[in-house]
């Protein structure tokens, strides 16, 4: 550990917990948030795509299809949005294995192109997906 990363673990504990663990309690956050909304989704849209274009977003229907998942309606859960289940699975994953290395003070460099792959990768998904769904109407 440097000089730099010593003096800032004894200023600010609480931010170096949460600069570790800060995928880990964003996930926890969202789930908690996610099992507290009804499993029939709130009333009305607050999709700016779909207000300004009148077309379903990419992710229209997953914040539906993940209460809902989370509340045990896996039938609801798929016809909200199918990939709702696996976002689901991936956030408890990462809740539950994205423990960090209590020896590194920092993160490394590749672990960022990791997460941007991941990111490329499920965005690809997703329009490649909103593209199938769009045809099929």
């Amino acid at each position: 550990m440097n000089k730099f990363a010593k003096i800032y673990e004894k200023r600010h504990p609480c931010r170096q917990f949460l600069g570790q663990n800060r995928t880990r309690v964003t996930a926890l956050l969202a789930i908690l948030i996610l099992a507290s909304l009804p499993s029939d989704g709130l009333t009305g849209s607050v999709c700016p795509f779909k207000h300004l274009t009148g077309i379903d977003g990419p992710a229209c229907g997953l914040t539906r299809s993940i209460s809902s998942g989370l509340h045990f309606h896996l039938a609801k859960s798929l016809a909200y949005h199918p990939l709702g289940l696996p976002v689901l699975l991936y956030l408890l994953a990462v809740v539950w294995y994205n423990r960090p290395d209590p020896a590194a003070a920092f993160v490394p460099a590749h672990s960022w192109t990791r997460h941007l792959f991941r990111f490329r990768f499920v965005s690809a998904v997703f329009v490649c997906f909103w593209i199938f769904r769009i045809f099929l109407r």
